[in-house]
């Protein structure tokens, strides 16, 4: 089955997925509140100037554009930076209620436990369409840095290679 990664392209974790995605040469999807709103991209076209893929809901509510993520999505991954970050953010508490409400496997990940990468490897490998979401960057600095360098690090356990340097 085939890996379709699903994000609504805030800031923090969800901009990691998209930028894993591109680099990976992974299809995504995704919506994102209207005019593309993110809170480092609040002008059109925000986010969609980024990421063309992504499609913009009616509303400027992030809570619509979560809930349209999750409908699509056959899994619901949120990555948690640190354990200590678990919980703190409003907008990852509603797509976990609307996975839970709509009876999607949902996954939780934080990044700074030893079985990270080889949980987030078992999702990635296992592909489906795949919701993966988390804290924005105003909420746990350094969010986009960590996911994205997880999400690089399971993809090559996955296939077997030594993830690539950061730079």
């Amino acid at each position: 089955m085939g890996l379709l990664l699903i994000s609504g392209g805030q800031s923090g974790v969800d901009r990691a997925v998209l930028a894993f995605a591109v680099e990976a040469g992974l299809p995504y999807a995704g919506w994102c509140p209207a005019g593309g709103w993110a809170e480092d991209c609040p002008e059109p076209p925000g986010v969609c100037g980024l990421y063309p893929a992504l499609r913009e809901t009616q509303s400027r509510d992030p809570a619509e554009r979560t809930r349209r993520n999750v409908a699509m999505a056959e899994h619901v991954v949120t990555l948690w930076p640190s354990s200590r970050d678990r919980g703190r953010s409003p907008g990852t508490a509603v797509g976990e209620r609307e996975a839970r409400m709509l009876g999607r496997p949902l996954t939780d990940v934080a990044l700074d436990l030893p079985d990270a990468v080889a949980r987030l490897r078992a999702l990635l490998a296992a592909g489906g369409r795949l919701a993966i979401g988390g804290p924005r960057e105003s909420e746990a600095p350094g969010a986009e840095a960590t996911a994205l360098a997880a999400l690089r690090a399971a993809w090559a356990a996955a296939a077997g290679r030594r993830p690539p340097d950061e730079s």
